[in-house]
């Protein structure tokens, strides 16, 4: 059976504990923690060290004391679950890396062998969110004997398939990006082309040729975030809105809309700039209220970048002045 979790547990500590009989890392729970949280930090700041002392970790991993709002936001916008992803199985033995889905299993249904490495970067991602808000000082991870999490709706990779109480029900296959830019595509496109090239004066009507060398990854990473909301819209449509009094991907737009709109309206110095501070503020937007969001592995990050993008299709968010 999965490792049981005390109801004294913070997240933190309860996900650690789980954590680190599978890692080869120190056995000083400080250094092993701020490891874990280096695995995933992106850009130029601080390492986790630098962040916070070994015994600040310590703290944190042991659950007698709570990470400080300033720093979970500092987390939140640094954190990168594919680089978690790529860092921590590096680290991680791949039999250890089944023995540690199958304990999170039991917790979590949808953590199999071949997502636990990303699941564990969203898990962290979340206890980083919770802290920033303000609300994570007595959440916890449920215990494997409580049957409450194994009714959390959650879609299992393997099968393809929505668990929604006693119901399995089938969801339509995830959208490939296609090689070629589609009409529905157009009015998003349009603007990033505009964004990335505002900045190059013989440039009048850009085309995806015009992108600057370093913002084309960021192209198309933006086109997969679309088709990602793309996939959640199509699921809700098809699978979930029929017993819903409005559509539930309505809802999930009008949250994120809400939750960046303010950021958006700042003044920038360009629209990149506007552009790349929407979708970061994208990925802290509180969904707690969102139905959708409580079904595990349906919204990603990279979804709730792509819900802007379908704003701008629909005129509600843009990158302009």
């Amino acid at each position: 059976m999965g490792k049981r979790l005390r109801k004294k547990d913070t997240a933190l500590k309860a996900l650690i504990d789980i954590l680190a009989p599978y890692a080869q890392q120190s056995h000083n729970k400080g250094e092993f923690l701020a490891n874990l949280i280096e695995c995933g930090l992106t850009g130029s700041g601080e390492s986790a060290q630098e962040l916070r002392a070994l015994r600040t970790w310590k703290n944190y991993a042991n659950g007698s004391d709570h990470i400080s709002t300033k720093l979970a936001k500092e987390l939140c916008n640094r954190w990168d679950i594919d680089a978690f992803r790529t860092n921590f199985m590096s680290n991680v033995e791949e039999d250890a890396l089944n023995f540690l889905a199958r304990d999170l299993h039991y917790q979590y249904p949808s953590i199999n062998k071949g997502n636990v490495a990303e699941e564990v970067g969203v898990l962290f991602l979340e206890i980083f969110r919770e802290a920033a808000t303000a609300h994570s000082q007595t959440k916890i991870i449920p215990p494997a004997t409580q049957p409450t999490r194994s009714r959390t709706p959650f879609i299992d990779p393997e099968t393809h398939k929505l668990h929604l109480a006693d119901d399995v029900i089938d969801i339509p296959a995830k959208i490939p990006v296609p090689e070629d830019i589609k009409d529905t595509e157009a009015v998003y496109v349009h603007a990033l082309l505009h964004a990335y090239c505002e900045n190059l004066p013989t440039v009048k009507n850009p085309t995806v040729a015009d992108i600057p060398q370093r913002m084309r990854s960021h192209f198309e990473q933006q086109r997969q975030a679309f088709y990602d909301a793309e996939w959640v819209k199509e699921t809700s449509w098809s699978s979930l809105d029929n017993d819903t009094e409005a559509p539930l991907f309505e809802m999930f737009l009008e949250a994120i809309e809400q939750g960046v709109i303010d950021i958006n309206l700042l003044p920038y110095d360009s629209e990149q700039e506007r552009l790349l501070s929407t979708l970061g503020q994208a990925t802290h937007v509180v969904l707690d209220n969102v139905k959708l969001s409580q079904i595990r592995s349906l919204i990603s990050p990279r979804c709730e970048k792509g819900a802007c993008h379908e704003l701008v299709n629909e005129g509600r968010l843009s990158w302009s002045a």
